[in-house]
């Protein structure tokens, strides 16, 4: 699952991440499997030789940026999850964050989803950033890219269902889709997520 090599680049890789996302995981596993889930998830975590204390997270709080990626493969060994669920996970976690509820209050238009994408990158993460490429409502298509953010590929199918349940929220009665399509792991510059949609 993770070897020492890959721990090590997770704990050396520079940023922080807010302890938002963390809550997010737990809520989910909660909701999906019991309470009693959660602490399978965090010994998953203290297996892979980085401990997550779920119950004791500061929303606002930072935390470092590698334990994003620990928290979902502790998911993946605990629940023996595969790449669909880790994309329902990512896909559920709108609805459980603290800051995805607080901006989605703004968020009235596709348009304006487009135009606050990076700022609500911000608001999470200390490294990377997204750039808005293209938005077209006409033939139901947006296009954004996440650069200087190499964590690990199973944020790759996380991020892909977050961005497809952000698209949900504002293009209502649609039918949408998002793929990577280009990756960093894949040999590209970074990742490229495209998002579709055709109204039902």
């Amino acid at each position: 699952m993770q070897n020492e090599i890959d721990l090590q680049k997770l704990k050396d890789h520079p940023g922080k991440v807010r302890g938002a996302v963390f809550e997010t995981d737990a809520k989910y596993v909660q909701k999906k499997l019991g309470d009693e889930a959660l602490a399978k998830l965090q010994q998953a975590t203290k297996e892979l030789g980085w401990e997550i204390n779920y119950k004791d997270i500061q929303t606002m709080g930072w935390y470092p940026i590698g334990q994003r990626a620990i928290s979902i493969l502790a998911a993946q060994k605990a629940f023996g999850w595969k790449d669909q669920e880790v994309r329902d996970m990512g896909s559920s976690a709108p609805k459980y964050s603290f800051i995805a509820t607080m901006m989605m209050k703004y968020f009235v238009s596709l348009k304006k989803v487009f135009e606050e994408i990076p700022t609500y990158w911000e608001k999470h993460y200390t490294a990377g950033k997204i750039e808005p490429v293209l938005l077209d409502e006409e033939n139901g298509r947006m296009v954004l890219h996440l650069k200087d953010f190499v964590l690990h590929p199973v944020l790759c199918q996380y991020y892909a269902g977050y961005f497809e349940r952000l698209g949900r929220y504002v293009v209502k009665g649609a039918k949408v889709e998002t793929k990577e399509t280009k990756c960093n792991f894949r040999g590209d510059d970074f990742h490229e997520m495209t998002v579709s949609w055709k109204k039902e």
